[in-house]
């Protein structure tokens, strides 16, 4: 197991084992001229993917959901303003944690935020 992995799987409470199913991707190129002279199967290279399968608490993966969607939001309004994207994403991220895990008001606030946020879902 990587390094990675095992950061997810403490960070996440998360076992990760390797899937039994495949997934096949089709890695296209663009067409030019030469193309329409070719038989349909030579227009794409079809790799195929290994998987792994993991199983995690309901709480961290909605955690982990909620963290993604913080990136991709804070990525995209700093793009929009002209900024690097991923300049200060982390540290603010970590310092959100640190207050969340310090103080046990802001940490319940926050479960009932999530509490209620997964309802709002149903």
């Amino acid at each position: 197991m990587s390094e990675l992995e095992k950061k997810f799987s403490t960070t996440y409470q998360a076992r990760i084992r390797v899937g039994n199913t495949s997934f096949f991707r089709a890695a296209q190129r663009p067409l030019t001229f030469a193309d329409s002279n070719d038989d349909d199967s030579s227009m794409h290279t079809v790799t195929e993917i290994s998987s792994v399968e993991v199983t995690m608490p309901v709480d961290r993966f909605y955690a982990l959901l909620e963290v993604e969607a913080r990136i991709r939001s804070l990525m995209n309004s700093r793009a929009r303003a002209g900024q690097h994207p991923g300049s200060t994403l982390w540290e603010e991220y970590k310092e959100e944690v640190i207050i969340r895990n310090q103080c046990p008001s802001v940490r319940i606030a926050y479960e009932k935020y999530l509490t209620l946020l997964e309802l709002s879902r149903r």
